[in-house]
């Protein structure tokens, strides 16, 4: 049962996401399920093209196929339809216990390509759960209705550097498996896919970049469900024809009229321009604050390093401008995209107190000797 509290973040498609989801992103936290189905729905509707032909298999379904008892061809209703017509099958491995609920610590990867007919086994502790991926390999085989048996690849893979990164280390590859496979398409019949396969740490997420980035979806998706909203909001028309107008009285402030005419003799004197077309001017506050301009009157005297803007203007945090104003963020701004990062989970109820980036270990490549000596000859 879910608890009262347990609030509602975001309903993505099929994915809906609570408080209790969020606080898996924590340092020291495991990811859960839902996190990992989130970040496949959200691959599958907006990087993957419809006829890329790749399938992101759920945690629950891989653990389903792994240890429902009897016949897995049974399953097949409640699979998806056309599994054998797959070009790629992308499965999170967990070794939870089926007896029990909640009962899995640690996550990794498999990755079935079926062109080479093997499958791809991606462990960052040391192959933990390599017996769960051997027996989900075994048994979704049926399924795909092959001629021949496939194979089984354990792959050299960088190695977390403690024991609750398993689940955003499993994204970051999967990311990268991603983005190598979609690189190759309309290749497939040349690629030496145990070269495409290997993993490049130099280009895989740590798990610092990837809550942030996770964080940034969250944000984006939730800034789209409220413009949605309002747009159902402002259809909904009050009154009608024939309905009388309200006559509102215009009041105009001359107080500061002759600030004004000063400040704009001073601005002539340093022969300030007129700076068309700009749509807006955020300015970053040390606190993680944006002070945002929309549609501004602007000019400049470049010489006398002078800008002027004229409007009005309105504080904002930086998660109302997500995703818009992430073009504007350069590399002095790590500290505000942290900010942002605890403001909003605090923002989700959860106390973020005493919890420091610096904390998130980065991953580190710790392969074991036979396998580096395998690649080194297989490169040469």
């Amino acid at each position: 049962m879910t608890s009262t509290k347990d609030g509602l973040v975001l309903h993505y498609h099929d994915v809906v996401i609570r408080q209790s989801d969020l606080h898996t992103l924590l340092p020291g936290e495991w990811l859960n399920d839902t996190i990992l189905e989130f970040h496949m729905e959200f691959l599958e509707r907006t990087f993957v093209p419809k006829d890329a032909n790749f399938l992101f298999l759920r945690p629950g379904i891989v653990h389903l196929i792994t240890y429902a008892e009897g016949d897995v061809m049974e399953l097949a209703s409640a699979l998806p339809k056309d599994m054998d017509k797959y070009a790629v099958i992308f499965m999170p491995i967990n070794d939870g216990d089926p007896q029990k609920a909640n009962s899995g610590t640690h996550w990794s990867l498999m990755v079935y390509i079926r062109e080479a007919n093997s499958f791809y086994y991606y462990d960052t502790l040391k192959f933990n759960n390599l017996r769960e991926g051997e027996q989900s390999c075994k048994r979704i085989q049926p399924l795909l209705k092959l001629n021949e048996a496939a194979q089984f690849i354990p792959s050299s893979t960088p190695q977390q550097g403690n024991g609750s990164d398993c689940g955003v280390s499993v994204i970051a590859i999967l990311d990268y498996i991603l983005h190598q496979l979609l690189c190759c398409r309309g290749k497939e019949k040349e690629i030496q896919y145990n070269k495409v396969m290997i993993l490049n740490t130099k280009y895989i997420s740590t798990p610092q970049q990837f809550i942030l980035n996770i964080l940034f979806i969250y944000i984006a998706l939730i800034k789209m469900n409220a413009e949605k909203l309002a747009k159902l909001q402002a259809q909904v028309r009050m009154g009608g024809k024939g309905t009388p107008r309200r006559k509102v009285k215009k009041v105009v402030n001359k107080a500061n009229s002759g600030d004004d005419r000063k400040l704009s003799a001073a601005l002539t004197k340093l022969n300030v321009q007129p700076i068309p077309g700009v749509d807006e001017v955020n300015m970053f506050k040390d606190d993680g604050k944006v002070i945002h301009f929309n549609n501004p009157r602007v000019s400049a005297a470049a010489n006398a390093n002078t800008y002027a803007i004229h409007g009005r203007s309105t504080e904002k945090e930086l998660a109302e401008l997500i995703p818009g104003i992430l073009n504007q963020l350069g590399p002095d701004s790590m500290a505000a995209l942290k900010k942002l990062a605890e403001t909003f989970q605090q923002a989700q109820g959860e106390n973020a107190a005493g919890a420091d980036d610096d904390e998130i270990p980065d991953l580190v490549e710790s392969f074991d000797k036979a396998e580096i000596e395998e690649k080194k000859e297989t490169t040469a």
